[in-house]
């Protein structure tokens, strides 16, 4: 219990110190007149804006040559790499039990991975899993910056 009230000694000046830095830095950055970011709302509405067919989605499929890797966030989402720092967000159906832990595979027509019409499989097991949505995944934090 003792640990406990230590780590609160070395915290609450590390939570104080953090806590004024931001409004000097809110100050200093007013002074010196420097372009704005946008806030979280305008960033949140730039993302409405982004065009599929930029990140190689078409008819909601994306060609198996633009996938550079896959990779499972939980066990019904997957961020699909297709190069020049873009991602693309895959939804499953439904949850897919194991897939993110046990690995995968897929199954495709025509070179193209579809959503509606493709699959996801867990290795050793036999029940496919349907791709629901195919759609281009921005972070907030690359969102367009703008000047005020």
């Amino acid at each position: 219990m003792q640990w406990k009230n230590l780590i609160w000694l070395f915290l609450v000046p590390v939570i104080c110190c953090h806590a004024v830095e931001p409004a000097i830095q809110r100050e200093s950055a007013a002074a010196n007149s420097k372009p704005a970011k946008l806030d979280i709302m305008e960033r949140i509405a730039s993302i409405g804006k982004v065009s599929p067919s930029k990140y190689g989605i078409r008819n909601g499929c994306i060609l198996e040559s633009r996938i550079r890797s896959i990779r499972f966030k939980d066990d019904q989402t997957a961020l699909v790499d297709v190069g020049r720092k873009k991602q693309v967000l895959i939804q499953l159906r439904g949850k897919c039990d194991g897939i993110k832990s046990e690995g995968f595979m897929y199954e495709s027509r025509d070179g193209r991975l579809c959503q509606r019409f493709d699959t996801f499989k867990v290795i050793g097991r036999s029940m496919p899993c349907v791709i629901d949505s195919i759609e281009p995944y921005v972070n907030i934090e690359d969102t367009p910056k703008i000047k005020k």
